[in-house]
């Protein structure tokens, strides 16, 4: 019989199982999901939803190399161990200039084919502003904020100048996605059928609240939300819990006390009313309405008698 030889396998050169768990070094929870590969090859496996793993390594010489999404990839070498847990630590990476698009995508500033301007959190809440917009005058190149009134009035905002001498040409405002109508209140009536300014609707927007303001300027940039966005787009995005840790409470007040200078005289002069006669033009019958001397039954008094 031909002898039989034992040959001695050295236990560094012996496969062997590693099992073991990953966690967050942030709070200690499980990660799920997490690919474990050894290094060098194409062999892995991934962390159930408990966060533990097992994988056959061929010797103690072998590395594993734990990565996963938002965190730091971390090397660990096995060195005969048949147990090994790993705490991952949080991968915090700052784009540059990065701002926000049509539909809410995260896109770099290079990267885009056409103009953008955008307003952060420091600079919005500097100076605290009644409407949110004036926050934005003198910041953003090509945009033209003025106020329709006095406090509380509405705020126009044009883009790149005026489209349309029949429209407001008020820029589409896009609050998380959602399009909100934001057209001016303004007072073009006089008399008692004068209109009181209580501002546009994005005046509702507490400036404490915002995270970001970006402004699409050219017509690539608001393709997407159609003829709405002619004069442009105002994508705001609002603060959201994710960049703070456990409860966090935050609280701000201001108060706007207005005095006026003067008061403006009241006309006593017009009333409503009909004529007691028809004229000659008229047919039989009608009456003549003084509309505008009517219209100036209330109100402040005219510099001159239009239309009286």
């Amino acid at each position: 019989m031909p002898w039989l030889q034992a040959r001695e396998v050295s236990p560094a050169l012996a496969a062997f199982v590693v099992t073991g768990k990953v966690t967050s070094a942030v709070d200690g929870s499980a990660l799920s999901g997490v690919t474990v590969l050894i290094k060098g090859t194409r062999t892995g496996t991934l962390t159930d939803e408990n966060g533990t793993y097992r994988i056959e390594v061929p010797d103690e010489n072998a590395v594993l190399v734990f990565s996963y999404l938002g965190f730091k990839t971390t090397e660990v070498q096995v060195g005969g161990r048949r147990v090994i847990d790993v705490s991952l630590t949080e991968d915090i990476t700052t784009l540059d200039n990065v701002v926000i698009t049509a539909l809410g995508l995260t896109r770099q500033e290079r990267s885009l084919g056409f103009s953008v301007g955008k307003v952060g959190e420091e600079e919005i809440n500097r100076v605290v502003q009644e409407n949110v917009i004036n926050s934005l005058a003198g910041k953003v190149a090509g945009v033209t904020i003025n106020s329709t009134g006095g406090t509380g009035s509405s705020v126009s905002m044009v883009i790149r100048g005026a489209t349309s001498l029949s429209s407001d040409n008020q820029p589409l405002y896009v609050v998380d996605g959602v399009p909100i109508a934001s057209t001016l209140n303004n007072v073009s009536q006089f008399g008692d059928r004068n209109l009181v300014d209580f501002g546009n609707s994005i005046a509702d927007l507490n400036p404490g609240d915002i995270e970001s303001i970006t402004v699409l300027k050219g017509p690539s940039a608001a393709a997407l939300y159609g003829s709405r966005a002619g004069n442009g787009v105002v994508l705001i995005t609002t603060k959201s819990g994710k960049g703070s840790r456990g409860t966090r409470v935050s609280f701000s007040s201001n108060t706007t006390f207005d005095q006026p200078y003067r008061f403006f005289d009241v006309q006593t002069r017009f009333a409503p009313g009909f004529f007691s006669f028809t004229p000659d033009v008229l047919p039989p019958g009608q009456f003549l309405k003084v509309n505008e001397a009517e219209a100036a039954g209330a109100g402040i008094e005219l510099d001159k008698g239009y239309f009286a």
